[in-house]
């Protein structure tokens, strides 16, 4: 019987998966940080952070009168805050990625799902710093900005969660979950 590159488990000829560390029999070369996880990498570092900065310059650019509405400015320093926290975060984890440090995947999941939250909660500041100020701030466009994050989450969270070659680049740590 062929045994699993990887952990040495032996396997019938058929099966897909090693049932021990969830390695991709069928794609061996698949491995590395190349591809899709690449492109995660650049997006966690790079891109994500300059987004953020952007809306960030954006909050900072709400017109309003500090005298007339003083809670605004605090609501301001929050959302900036916040995505300061995000921005740190999202960039530790597209470092710690291309450096596959040990349990990095789960690192990384669990800053998709608090980069989630921080993105709902700015948007909800944005949306009571608009209703403050008298700034019109339509549903569609709330719609939208929901709708982006949720949808990059998935698809990222389920990246991380079903590619072959996250499995292949970081199989030891799922040898480890399955023992």
């Amino acid at each position: 019987m062929p045994q699993c590159p990887h952990c040495q488990t032996s396997y019938e000829v058929e099966q897909h998966l090693c049932t021990t560390c969830g390695y991709d029999l069928r794609k061996k070369d698949i491995k590395g940080i190349g591809g899709w996880l690449l492109w995660l990498c650049i997006m966690l570092t790079i891109i994500d952070p300059l987004i953020m900065l952007w809306n960030g310059y954006l909050i900072t650019e709400m017109r309003y009168d500090l005298r007339d509405i003083p809670v605004v400015f605090f609501l301001q320093l929050f959302a900036l805050l916040l995505l300061i926290i995000n921005i740190i975060l999202s960039m530790l984890a597209g470092g710690r990625l291309w450096l596959k440090m040990k349990r990095v995947i789960t690192y990384c999941k669990k800053v998709l799902i608090a980069s989630l939250c921080i993105q709902f909660i700015i948007i909800i500041l944005v949306i009571i710093m608009g209703y403050l100020i008298g700034a019109p701030i339509t549903i569609r466009d709330i719609v939208n900005d929901i709708g982006a994050i949720v949808i990059g989450f998935g698809i990222w969270y389920w990246y991380l969660t079903e590619s072959v070659r996250v499995k292949n680049t970081f199989y030891s740590e799922f040898a480890k979950k399955a023992n």
